[in-house]
């Protein structure tokens, strides 16, 4: 039974799914200043309506600000609410900083925990609740389907993406906690204890701590049996995780030294006795494999060895590990841009929890630098997109095509401006005037003529062009990897997802303003195939093909980004998607036209044909 002010709830399960149900992502149909606006009312009259909100509202947004009125009749009525009695009052843990957050969602608290999942808007922050143990595989789905039902904007679409993510996690754990248990059942095996030793070395807190609780309560033979394996340098491929899983079970070890309730003998001298061997034995090894890192303090896992050592709460090996490389110098060698992001990225996760202050203000300090590196990098991005297109409509005869538009589009201008004066100027010129109407239709068809040419022309320099063009349009693509731009080595995965996302979203943006041309471009492509098409297949089957291809590029697309609009891309209004598909479908094209009619560019008959043939198959 949990019992919470005057609400009884049968378990925590019970009161989570409570609160979620009523008061997660509830937000009023208007906006909450507009919602409490009372400007035409009398103070009484604006203080009962007021009270009587308080008393039947359930969205948390215009509670909390009911919650702070000048009127204590209004903030009392707020604070006799279910919603205040079992959500509001603990809502100050989102004033904290951001460290001080983080600290929180490690913890167990359950008000903590549930308040941070509801209201925490910090990427870094919501991944440290959803590893928190205390969120269960039932909370973490329940989760997943409100926000899947409630949720709206980018940042819950990556809370909910970082959800399903937690959820395979936490099912990924559980099968490995299974496997555990059935290995401890048969301890005698040196097959089952050699197979305990990767869970020794997890990277997931949840197992990690299941893994913790399990190994402090076997017998102490087993637990001798583990500690013998890890003493043994050939059951690890690493340095680094032999001094990881040594650490791990001096943890479990002084655990079981503080406890007084797990006994293992009658006598309890000789249970003590036993425990102290196992930890002067592990903390020996510990020391030896520090000592051995000062042969290579260049290595990165040395690295990694000697930043655990200064965070460790032993001072012996605090003050040994000062001896080969000083916590100034980790910080100089994780800075150094030569460092890869991954190993960075240890390194300052793990000097975050050191005891002194200063230390972890340069820590602080260092992810400010990286983040500027980072927006630079976004906006070199964003130059090299440009760049890229721009060097590609000066190809293709692009440059031709944008002179004839220029020339039409005045053209155009010019004839609009002529008919505010169409009356004067019959009156002027009479049958003269419908003469001008015949050249100017006759001077637009020749010019159209000119661009189409241009589009079907299949000559040896236009080979050249389209394989450079394919090589920009590769590069265009991929220029989204934001590790291309002058970062630390590594790969895109070890980036975090939220910088990912955004780097997308400006290569998308950056793509948009191109939008009408890559379809252009597509569609020129289109027609240079149409036409080599005929000329050495005769027949429509490859038509048909060709049609089913490009459908079928579109579905693909479609499915790998969620989209479930059944509108076609070509007519869809976000243009940074459907950039990012018709970049894909021109390099799809130009693929397609080089390597089926690479060979019959020089073979083709005159292009003069060319306006004679069907113009594109984009729309059919």
């Amino acid at each position: 039974m949990m019992i919470i002010g005057r609400y009884r709830f049968k378990n925590e399960v019970h009161y989570y799914n409570y609160i979620m149900r009523k008061f997660f992502r509830k937000a009023p149909p208007i906006p909450t200043h507009i919602y409490l606006q009372f400007d035409d009312l009398s103070p009484e009259r604006a203080v009962e309506l007021k009270k009587q909100i308080a008393s039947h509202c359930h969205f948390p947004a215009v509670l909390n600000v009911l919650a702070h009125d000048d009127n204590p009749e209004v903030r009392n009525t707020v604070y006799q609410t279910s919603y205040w009695q079992l959500v509001g009052r603990y809502l100050d843990i989102l004033g904290f900083a951001k460290r001080e957050r983080k600290a929180f969602a490690r913890n167990e608290d359950k008000h903590n925990i549930f308040i941070l999942l509801m209201f925490e808007d910090d990427q870094e922050v919501f991944k440290e609740i959803l590893n928190n143990p205390a969120i269960s595989l039932t909370m973490l789905v329940r989760f997943i389907q409100l926000l899947e039902k409630r949720g709206h904007g980018r940042r819950d679409q990556i809370f909910l993406d970082m959800a399903r993510q937690a959820l395979a996690r936490k099912k990924d754990q559980i099968i490995k906690l299974s496997i555990l248990q059935r290995l401890l059942r048969n301890p005698k095996s040196q097959r089952n204890i050699d197979a305990i030793l990767p869970f020794l070395v997890a990277e997931e807190s949840l197992l990690k701590k299941a893994v913790f609780n399990v190994l402090r309560r076997v017998d102490q033979e087993t637990l001798k049996r583990v500690v013998v394996a890890v003493l043994n340098r050939r059951n690890f491929n690493s340095s680094l995780k032999q001094f990881k899983a040594l650490s791990f079970l001096l943890e479990i070890i002084q655990k079981r030294r503080e406890s007084k309730n797990i006994r293992f003998s009658e006598d309890p001298q000789i249970f003590v006795p036993h425990n102290e061997y196992l930890w002067k034995l592990l903390t020996r090894k510990r020391y030896n494999l520090v000592k051995q890192c000062a042969d290579n303090p260049a290595d990165f896992d040395n690295i990694l060895i000697l930043t655990y050592c200064h965070v460790d709460r032993d001072a012996q090996l605090r003050k040994l590990a000062s001896k080969i490389l000083t916590v100034e110098d980790i910080l100089e060698l994780a800075n150094d841009l030569t460092t890869p992001r991954k190993i960075f990225k240890r390194i300052l996760n793990i000097l975050e929890n050191h005891y002194d202050e200063s230390v972890v203000n340069k820590v602080m300090e260092s992810y400010w630098h990286e983040s500027q590196r980072l927006k630079d990098a976004l906006k070199e991005m964003e130059r090299t997109v440009q760049a890229y297109f721009d060097i590609i409509f000066q190809s293709l005869g692009y440059s031709k095509i944008n002179d004839y538009r220029t020339v039409l589009e005045t053209l155009g201008f010019a004839l609009k401006q002529l008919k505010k004066y169409e009356p004067q100027l019959l009156q002027r010129m009479g049958s003269e005037l419908n003469q001008l109407d015949e050249i100017t239709l006759t001077i637009e068809s020749i010019f159209h003529e000119w661009m189409d040419q241009i589009y079907y022309i299949t000559d040896e320099k236009t080979l050249r062009e389209l394989e450079y063009v394919k090589t920009i349009l590769e590069e265009a693509l991929n220029v989204k990897d934001l590790t291309r731009f002058a970062l630390r080595p590594g790969t895109p995965e070890d980036l975090e997802s939220n910088i990912r996302v955004r780097a997308h979203l400006i290569w998308r943006s950056a793509l948009s303003r191109y939008l009408g041309r890559i379809k252009d471009l597509s569609e020129m492509l289109q027609r240079k195939i149409l036409k080599l098409a005929r000329l050495v297949y005769r027949n429509h089957e490859f038509v048909k093909d060709f049609k089913d291809a490009l459908r079928e590029l579109e579905q693909n697309y479609k499915k790998e980004v969620g989209c479930q609009l059944n509108i076609p891309c070509r007519r869809c209004t976000r243009r940074g998607c459907a950039s990012e598909r018709f970049l894909r479908e021109t390099l799809f094209l130009s693929e397609e036209l080089l390597d089926n009619f690479a060979d019959f560019f020089m073979n083709t008959p005159s292009d003069r044909s060319a306006r004679r043939l069907p113009k594109t198959i984009a729309h059919d």
